[in-house]
């Protein structure tokens, strides 16, 4: 008894077209080959259309064009699993303006004090404790300009080596385009291609520029009071008002005849400038 033989089916275009003998059938081999280019659907230009009716309101109808690109982007491949450390890498590389400013907030409650050689402790998830990060490194990471908080105790101390290391990396850099300056440009005697003496580009922002705001000076230690908030300098910049009025009710005594809600119970927005 003979086997019957196993035929084959394809099961997509590209299968038809592998299968598809040339010698046999040339034209159905052109057609099956432009099947496999072509483009079958438009999921991602509706897509689109459709994530552009959810970004583009009335509230934005500001927008520029890149920023509304950019969210747009972000809001299709939402699915997709990103590096958000090599996306601070590169936005902290980028150019900015001096009106631009990354803003970088050290909350260091019960870390160890700064040291000596101009180092922060930060905390490290892989390792579970804490490490140093020199403060001259950062400022190279997140270039300039930049705002800097430093609510911890002892901030004077790295306050005094942000500006010294500020001041040397400022140096750096004019040595740094001095050197280019004599190195990048030959005399005209010299047959050199014009494309070579363009210099290539240099970090143009110097630490200089940056603000920096410290909770205490190099001898003193954060408030303990349990009366106010843990990170009270970070709270005098962002709720100033509710901190006021309880540090004013703290002094004056004035807690038995007042509570702590009805100081954080104000009328009006406390981000708006007429409250």
């Amino acid at each position: 008894m003979k086997r019957k033989q196993q035929i084959f089916l394809p099961d997509t275009i590209i299968d038809t077209y592998a299968a598809c003998p040339e010698a046999f059938y040339p034209n159905m081999k052109v057609v099956l080959k432009i099947c496999t280019t072509l483009l079958m659907t438009t999921v991602t230009i509706k897509q689109t259309f459709s994530v552009l009716k959810l970004l583009k309101t009335y509230l934005r109808s500001t927008m520029l064009e890149t920023r509304l690109h950019g969210l747009a982007m972000i809001y299709i491949y939402r699915d997709l699993v990103l590096n958000i450390d090599v996306g601070i890498d590169e936005f902290g590389k980028s150019n900015r303006q001096l009106e631009e400013r990354i803003l970088f907030h050290y909350n260091g409650h019960g870390v160890p004090r700064p040291t000596a050689n101009g180092e922060i402790w930060v905390f490290n998830k892989n390792f579970t404790q804490y490490i140093p990060l020199s403060l001259y490194d950062l400022q190279k990471w997140m270039s300039s300009p930049s705002i800097y908080v430093f609510d911890c105790s002892h901030a004077g101390v790295v306050l005094n080596l942000f500006v010294k290391f500020a001041e040397q990396i400022d140096k750096e850099l004019e040595e740094a385009r001095r050197n280019l300056a004599q190195t990048s440009f030959p005399s005209s005697s010299t047959n050199v291609h014009p494309a070579a003496q363009i210099p290539p580009l240099l970090p143009t922002s110097s630490p200089i520029h940056d603000i920096l705001l410290g909770a205490c000076s190099e001898n003193e230690l954060l408030p303990m009071n349990p009366e106010l908030p843990a990170d009270l300098f970070t709270s005098c910049l962002t709720t100033p008002i509710r901190i006021a009025l309880r540090w004013y009710v703290l002094q004056k005594n004035l807690f038995k005849f007042t509570n702590h809600n009805r100081c954080s119970n104000i009328g009006g927005n406390v981000g708006l400038e007429q409250t």
